[in-house]
């Protein structure tokens, strides 16, 4: 199992203290050798990261900014028929995930998380049937024609 970190600053010339201090923990944890910090890349070379991911994760902060806002890397890795592992405090996240299947809620909490992603892991069939399951639903509900007439909607309300 590969941990890929996505993000901060270049992990070789870091200011980042929250990177800085990850790679700290994996190495003190001998975990090092198996998670690849990126640093900040392009779309296109996410893109290609998520393509090659067996599981996809989106832990966010439940902090009131964040419960109310709209997770786009969710939507990313659903429509790349990605299963995902994503906390129950964000709202978008239980909306997404409930109508669409496509993974599986846990709390904000690392070890709910860990065994969410093993689960996924250890299931690869069930996984799959996720990640088509949110593709689908991803296609059908949130493409730009349909969220385009849910605001005219909203609109002419």
């Amino acid at each position: 199992i590969v941990l890929l970190v996505i993000g901060g600053t270049n992990p070789n010339k870091s200011k980042d203290i929250h990177l800085n201090e990850l790679i700290s923990v994996s190495k003190r944890m001998k975990l090092y050798n198996n998670v690849v910090f990126t640093g900040q890349i392009s779309i296109p070379e996410m893109y290609e990261y998520i393509y090659n991911s067996d599981v996809c994760i989106s832990p966010i902060p439940p902090k009131l900014f964040f419960k109310i806002s709209s997770p786009s890397k969710v939507l990313d890795y659903l429509s790349m028929s990605k299963p995902v592992v994503a906390n129950s405090e964000i709202l978008d996240h239980v909306d997404i995930l409930k109508n669409s299947r496509g993974g599986i809620l846990v709390p904000y909490n690392s070890e709910l998380f860990a065994k969410a992603i093993l689960h996924l892991l250890d299931n690869q069939s069930h996984s799959k049937k996720m990640g088509k399951l949110g593709y689908k639903w991803i296609i059908n509900n949130r493409n730009y024609r349909h969220v385009a007439g849910r605001i005219v909607d909203s609109y002419e309300k």
